[in-house]
């Protein structure tokens, strides 16, 4: 609709908590998150979502990628500079281009290309002259590329649309409460394919590929357990994360102590146990974990 086409444009990362907060028809669903029932359109119910904290790490990224790309034109044309020979005007339009889709900038920066004589010169032979030694010193020409335009919003940060199939009887709460549950999905099976390592498998057979996928639900699971009791025991206020506590539990290593040629070991040994972690599993109570069974 243009009233929130009109409204979107007006936010910046200053004033997008107050300015929200102030519309009437926006409805708070979570601490960043709003929603806003449209009515039925084409026989479709449509309800915007929106969110501050989404919008304004959009922002802040775009921001940083246009601070990297000005960063990268202040060197560049450093570089034309220092040409030795006249610059070609479409190999430079080429490299600018290349570096603002790398960052993703397309509608968001803009730029022109400004012609200028450098104080270097190079040796130029006259034309049908036999004589390679007789000619002229003339002043090399580059160019320096020049930002245009420069953008760090869209009016599609932090804002999406949630669509009903035609004439459904879901309610806009429904809506949104079965975005959510598909969102805690998708969620779960972005970071077992990151964290855990999903992908690739080298297994074929379906009953080792439901294998792999059982044993990453597992894994997934009990981080998500481990997480929980972290929480649950106020080590996240003492500042223990799930990453921390991750990297301080790979440190520790097993030793097995094996006497003549027997197989079984006769005693098992932890090493790098810091005094922090042993007060934290104690803490979560798995102090055991820190005695081994032979």
């Amino acid at each position: 609709p243009p009233d929130v086409r009109t409204w979107i444009k007006s936010l910046s990362l200053e004033n997008v908590e107050d300015s929200i907060a102030t519309e009437p028809d926006w409805i708070r669903t979570s601490d960043t998150g709003f929603h806003r029932f449209l009515g039925v359109i084409n026989h479709r119910k449509t309800v915007l979502l929106f969110d501050t904290g989404r919008f304004k790490a959009i922002v802040l990224k775009r921001q940083k990628k246009i601070e990297d790309f000005r960063a990268w034109v202040t060197k560049h044309n450093e570089w034309l500079a220092c040409f030795k020979k006249d610059a070609v005007h479409s190999a430079i339009e080429k490299d600018v281009q290349v570096e603002i889709k790398k960052h993703g900038l397309e509608n968001f920066v803009e730029f022109t290309l400004h012609q200028y004589v450098t104080d270097n010169v190079i040796f130029q032979r006259r034309k049908n002259n036999p004589y390679p030694s007789q000619g002229y010193y003339r002043k090399i020409k580059s160019f320096q590329v020049v930002i245009t335009m420069e953008s760090s919003q869209s009016t599609l940060d932090g804002i999406f649309a949630l669509i009903s199939s035609r004439k459904s009887e879901i309610t806009p709460e429904q809506m949104i409460l079965a975005y959510r549950e598909k969102y805690k999905i998708e969620s779960a099976f972005r970071e077992m394919k990151s964290i855990l390592k999903l992908r690739p498998w080298f297994v074929y057979k379906e009953e080792h590929v439901r294998a792999h996928y059982t044993i990453c639900v597992l894994a997934y699971l009990l981080e998500r357990l481990m997480d929980l009791d972290l929480e649950n025991s106020d080590a996240k206020n003492d500042g223990w994360s799930l990453t921390q506590f991750k990297e301080e539990l790979q440190k520790i290593r097993l030793t097995e102590i094996h006497t003549g040629s027997t197989r079984t070991p006769v005693r098992k040994i932890l090493q790098n146990v810091s005094p922090e972690i042993q007060n934290l599993l104690n803490q979560l109570g798995l102090k055991l974990a820190l005695k081994p069974t032979v």
